[in-house]
């Protein structure tokens, strides 16, 4: 595939060598041919989740981008750029001064990187601190795990010195410094460098590539505040993979058990503790429960980040009372909540809202749809959707997720509920066109000259009552909404 890529750089006497995610997804897919062709087959449940990328799938990613294509070579930034040049390549030089050039081959994007013998990343800041090396071997000693630290030069011939191929069967991550039989002071260096990388243990435990070894388990325990160090937008990054990762459930439960993901959000800590129950709705303690939230919740990044987030102010709103226990108002508390946490990781004020909005509004469904799917007229139905807008689906996924882990004996009930609530909707939207649903232009001057009133506060509240009138369905779209200001002045 990458033959004439090769030849470029043989030809300037610069070596070239496949890095990273592409030779270790590469490795593991043949692992799981192996072991689909061999014992396993006969028992297909007895295959470990990290051998479940075939080879063809593993292509298949390829060309759909989904694995990123990493090059490692001894050539200067300035010199892979003459390359590429010379080549008719585009060069795109992304991070120059990082030794890392973009380019693309094929139509596949690829990025090639002067070998590194150092990298370290100072606190707060997202661009790293870069010593060039002379070998390969150098550069591989630097990277975070040493089933990361694996290449394959132009004949296919795999450098492994850390031994990273036969981690990756065990499923184990180690760092390319690994300590044998000193369990008291593991290696951190790999850490100390970048303390993101401890983030990334738990992306590939998310991912089902591997689970962290006790020396890097240990590290993480020793070093978890270190966190503090990185750039909010680099945390938002990568925990937006682990979210969007098939075993994220699992890992965000380990890395609460490192302590890790209570130094990154306090506001998490205080739901992994909170050991009271939850009432007669739910049969697990808060933290199991958004956990399953999480593993039930659709791949879209918005919903994700609410699952996890959804029931945070439970522990400040716990009471109990005669008739049980309460969280009266956790919905909106949590949604100030998620306020704070997503400015303080600096996400966009689009997201932000997006998921606060998704908090606030995550018990409306069920509640809606509590005595079953015709429970709530179709005034309450307007006014969630008109609320909700092009948000409404995500809503429901959310709330479906949610369903999942109350009670096992009311879950199918509830589920089918708001199942048929959400075909309520649909079929409201499809006739009335509620969604997109707003007053015409023009119509705040047509009111004001109606009612003999200039713009502002007066005018507002008719405006209010007129909007209000017309998600309620007592008002088409196509009213005299004139006549409609003066009906609403005559009785006020």
């Amino acid at each position: 595939m990458f033959e004439e890529l090769f030849k470029m750089f043989d030809q300037h006497n610069e070596s070239l060598y496949l890095v990273g995610g592409f030779v270790r997804d590469f490795l593991s897919a043949q692992d799981s041919d192996f072991l689909w062709e061999s014992a396993y087959k006969i028992d297909p449940n007895s295959v470990p989740k990290r051998f479940a990328l075939a080879t063809e799938y593993f292509w298949g990613d390829v060309e759909s981008g989904k694995i990123d294509i990493d090059f490692a070579t001894s050539a200067l930034p300035e010199k892979t750029i003459q390359i590429l040049k010379e080549s008719g390549l585009k060069v795109i030089p992304i991070g120059k001064e990082f030794g890392t050039i973009q380019t693309f081959w094929k139509d596949k994007k690829i990025e090639i990187t002067t070998f590194r013998c150092d990298e370290s990343y100072k606190k707060g800041s997202r661009k790293p601190s870069v010593k060039f090396g002379k070998t390969i071997e150098e550069d591989l000693a630097r990277r975070d795990f040493t089933c990361n630290a694996i290449a394959m030069d132009k004949d296919g011939k795999i450098i492994d010195p850390f031994m990273g191929h036969n981690d990756l069967i065990e499923g184990l991550l180690w760092s390319p410094d690994r300590s044998y039989g000193n369990s008291e002071n593991p290696s951190m260096a790999a850490f100390t460098d970048d303390p993101l990388r401890m983030l990334r243990a738990y992306r590939f435990e998310a991912r089902g590539i591997a689970q962290c070894s006790w020396q890097v388990g240990k590290a993480i325990e020793k070093l978890k505040k270190e966190i503090r160090m990185v750039s909010s937008e680099r945390i938002f990054d990568e925990f937006s993979k682990i979210l969007m990762s098939k075993y994220a459930h699992e890992a965000l439960d380990h890395m609460a058990k490192s302590g890790l993901l209570g130094e990154i959000f306090p506001e998490l800590q205080r739901v992994i503790d909170f050991k009271q129950n939850q009432g007669k709705w739910h049969s697990k303690l808060v933290w199991p429960h958004t956990l399953g939230v999480v593993q039930q919740s659709p791949q879209i990044l918005e919903v994700k980040w609410s699952a996890l987030f959804h029931d945070i102010a439970k522990p400040l709103t716990y009471s109990e009372g005669p008739d049980g226990v309460h969280f009266y108002g956790h919905d909106w508390k949590g949604s100030l909540v998620w306020d704070e946490v997503a400015r303080r990781l600096r996400m966009s004020n689009e997201f932000r809202d997006y998921v606060h909005f998704l908090i606030y509004e995550h018990l409306q469904p069920s509640l809606l749809s509590s005595e079953g799917a015709n429970y709530a007229s179709n005034k309450a139905l307007r006014r969630l959707m008109f609320r909700a807008g092009d948000r409404l689906d995500n809503l429901f996924h959310l709330s479906l997720a949610d369903i999942t882990s109350h009670r096992p004996d009311i879950v199918a009930e509830k589920r089918a509920n708001c199942l048929a609530l959400w075909e309520r909707c649909k079929k409201l939207a499809e006739e009335q066109q509620i969604i997109r649903i707003k007053l015409p232009k023009g119509t705040g001057l047509v009111v004001a000259d109606a009612l003999g009133i200039n713009p502002g506060k007066e005018l507002g509240e008719v405006m209010k009552k007129l909007e209000q009138m017309l998600i309620d369905g007592e008002v088409s779209v196509d009213a005299d909404f004139a006549q409609v200001a003066k009906n609403i002045s005559a009785k006020s």
